[in-house]
């Protein structure tokens, strides 16, 4: 393992501390967290083990201090590193850490011990045993690929022209990479072939990137990879980052994708509603189990309408949300009929499309 990588003549510097235990495969699945979502990237890795029977893989968690993890995960088959960036503090995070950018050092950090890294956001769900079918996917790549991440929901939104899914900004941003060939891929997961990605200083190109007070990092980490690498990334599929969206959540019985992205405020120890039901009491036991000095408090639309209110006069906002609540379940109904009969196959077809990198691009 590397223990210290500098990139753009010392300007950001990922360290590695203490290690748990040393590499067992040449493959692994990894994560990036600081404190606040450890607890969650430590659920999503009982999911593995317990999903993935036929594990050929090393499973990773970084993180800044082990002192935080609890006892029972440290005496279990998860790898756990102490990983702390320095030299960061211009980077733009908003409501995110640095952590975020801590996943753009991996296969230089592991470069002497994997050469293909998985990495996952901590805040997904395992819907299915994902890895063999993953790297069947990977294998077609073309060899010289660097990192592959699957389509972001914006693109799919597109597709499907969802009354005010799209604000003027949000299509804006999305033409300037579709003018460059590129179809905007969400971080959430991503495959990283290392020997390429150290070669080809893909790490040093994006920081380059996220440091440019001129770039427009909609999603600050995220945006950074998708400029650096506009028209480079091959496509993961969709069901290897399913987000969970309005548009989407109908579809998942049905379709059955591997895994689930809890995307935005739609988490289930955030939200509480129909999107996040079928995934709330998982988390409540597991929180309650291993974490129980951790509130968990999920809101429904309403309440968490007081934190991001739509209108700026409180009358009106109020108004809104009691009009809102009062007609929720009538709504619901009236709009899953429109999915039923119309929506779903224009999100599948979407689907499809993006799948196929965006090959039916017509807007």
């Amino acid at each position: 393992m590397i223990k210290k990588v500098s990139l753009l003549q010392n300007k950001i510097v990922c360290e590695v501390g203490q290690v748990t235990r040393p590499a067992e495969f040449n493959q692994c699945v990894a994560f990036c967290v600081d404190n606040k979502y450890l607890p969650f990237a430590l659920f999503v890795c009982n999911q593995i083990l317990s999903i993935e029977t036929q594990r050929r893989f090393d499973l990773c968690v970084c993180l800044p201090d082990l002192q935080r993890v609890p006892k029972p995960f440290l005496d279990s088959a998860i790898r756990f590193i102490e990983m702390n960036i320095k030299g960061g503090e211009q980077l733009p995070v908003d409501h995110l850490s640095l952590s975020a950018y801590a996943r753009l050092f991996l296969p230089n950090i592991f470069s002497e011990e994997y050469d293909l890294i998985t990495y996952l956001d901590a805040d997904i769900y395992i819907n299915l045993p994902f890895y063999q079918a993953l790297t069947k996917v990977v294998a077609k790549f073309d060899p010289s690929f660097c990192v592959a991440a699957a389509p972001d929901i914006t693109e799919i939104n597109l597709r499907i022209k969802r009354k005010k899914a799209l604000t003027p900004l949000v299509q804006s941003y999305l033409d300037f990479y579709h003018d460059k060939g590129h179809l905007y891929r969400n971080s959430g997961v991503l495959v990283f072939n290392v020997k390429n990605y150290v070669k080809n200083s893909i790490a040093s190109r994006v920081f380059e990137v996220a440091f440019n007070p001129s770039s427009n990092l909609r999603c600050h980490d995220q945006s950074a990879l998708n400029i650096a690498l506009a028209g480079e990334m091959p496509i993961l599929p969709f069901e290897f980052n399913w987000q969970l969206h309005d548009n989407t959540y109908r579809l998942i019985d049905n379709h059955q994708p591997f895994i689930i992205h809890f995307i935005g405020a739609n988490k289930p120890w955030v939200r509480d509603d129909a999107l996040t039901y079928s995934y709330r009491a998982s988390y409540r036991d597991y929180l309650k189990n291993y974490f129980p000095d951790i509130s968990f408090n999920p809101q429904t639309p309403a309440q968490l309408r007081k934190r991001y209110p739509k209108h700026k006069n409180d009358k009106k906002e109020n108004l809104s949300v009691r009009l809102a609540t009062l007609s929720a379940p009538i709504t619901a109904v009236i709009k899953s009929g429109k999915y039923f009969i119309i929506k779903n196959k224009r999100i599948i077809h979407a689907i499809a499309d993006v799948n196929n990198d965006g090959t039916n691009r017509k807007f």
